[in-house]
């Protein structure tokens, strides 16, 4: 088909929507080996296709992945490339900053320049030990630009601390900030700021922050400065925590001064409280709340204390449920009358059929009212699948 033909016959949203669908990503955000195939086949195959395809190959910029740039002209040399690409940088939303890759102190200038070319970046991802390696020209990179998703992953507290110290100059718009395996270097001594990046960290402010999300990290500092005030996130309204350790004693402060509308609970451990249980907690501006079975009861604790404005429940389970006495989700059905007016939907994942019959018993109520919604149910095997193993 030539082009023309494919441009007469096919409206422009339509290739376009055809074009996203090919650029599949994995978990990290990058895009698959396949897609990437694809969208070079396809932005030869038609000038219609080639605005789309080069927006989705080249949205995401890593320095350790362009040439040899330790070399003393290799910072020049893509400035020089780039200028006569003015389409490729207009396609970059992410820049990602690994410990290879970074400037050393006489190419620091060029690198900012470079990076200064990127004016439509939005989402910053900073892996390991990387803002050892690119400070200072960290605060270059952020400069005039609207960076509204910062994602940190296997990197040091220390880094992260410096990195938020010059947030309130330099990311006064980040609305979304996802750490993985954050300060997992607390026992590390040399916790002390670099001396090219001595920042003021008497507080660490994110005032745009508005979703936080945390894996597989040592939270414990975090959620201390947030307790003591020399963190402060005055404004942040979905949080999720999965497979992580902390103190109790410092997560209630930060629900208590965050006006929390989502709220999502996976494999967290608060290991100062008896049996690890969370306190119960009074949620006031909370609308979605998403949480393991472990925290079910927590749940039921804390309804009379106060959560008006839920709307919707998610419950997933770990394990098979084998039923309570008295029943907790016969409870949960009382309490949802009583003190949940604005209940819309209590969905349960990864039950099995047995569960499902006997909380189906349990909550008649919430089956007749159609609240009560059943996810995705989990796969037993064995003799439970008639007899294969």
């Amino acid at each position: 088909m030539s082009p023309p033909f494919a441009a007469a016959v096919f409206p422009q949203e339509l290739l376009d929507r055809t074009i996203d669908e090919l650029a599949t990503t994995d978990r990290l955000g990058a895009l698959q080996a396949e897609s990437r195939d694809a969208l070079i086949a396809c932005s030869v195959a038609s000038h219609s296709f080639r605005p789309r395809t080069i927006r989705h190959l080249f949205r995401r910029f890593n320095p350790a992945n362009v040439g040899p740039l330790d070399e003393p002209d290799g910072w020049d040399k893509l400035a020089e490339l780039l200028s006569k690409s003015p389409h490729i940088v207009r396609s970059v939303t992410t820049i990602v900053l690994q410990s290879i890759g970074g400037p050393q102190s006489a190419s620091r200038a060029q690198a900012t320049h470079v990076m200064s070319l990127f004016v439509r970046v939005r989402r910053v991802e900073i892996w390991g030990t990387a803002l050892d390696h690119w400070t200072p020209t960290v605060t270059g990179i952020f400069a005039d630009k609207t960076i509204t998703h910062v994602l940190f992953n296997s990197v040091p507290f220390y880094s992260f601390q410096n990195f938020v110290s010059c947030g309130a100059t330099c990311l006064p718009n980040a609305e979304n900030l996802e750490l993985k395996s954050l300060g997992m270097d607390y026992d590390i001594p040399s916790l002390a700021l670099t001396s090219e990046f001595q920042a003021d960290t008497t507080t660490l402010r994110l005032p745009a922050l508005k979703t936080l999300s945390c894996s597989v990290s040592n939270m414990s500092r975090f959620f201390d400065g947030v307790a003591d005030g020399t963190i402060e996130i005055p404004h942040l309204e979905s949080l999720k925590l999965s497979y992580l350790s902390m103190q109790a004693a410092c997560f209630g402060p930060l629900l208590q001064k965050a006006p929390l509308r989502a709220l999502e609970l996976k494999d967290v451990q608060f290991h100062d409280s008896p049996r690890t249980r969370l306190p119960p907690l009074s949620l006031r501006h909370l609308g979605t709340l998403h949480i393991s079975y472990s925290y079910f009861k927590w749940l039921c604790e804390s309804i009379p204390l106060g959560m008006p404005q839920l709307q919707t429940v998610t419950v997933r389970f770990s394990r098979p449920y084998q039923g309570t006495k008295p029943s907790v989700f016969k409870l949960f059905e009382n309490l949802a009358t009583t003190y949940l007016p604005g209940l819309e939907v209590f969905r349960l994942e990864d039950y099995s059929a047995k569960s499902k019959r006997t909380i189906a018993h349990d909550c008649p109520g919430l089956v007749a009212r159609g609240i009560l919604l059943w996810g995705v149910e989990k796969e037993v095997i064995g003799k439970a699948r008639g007899g294969r193993r």
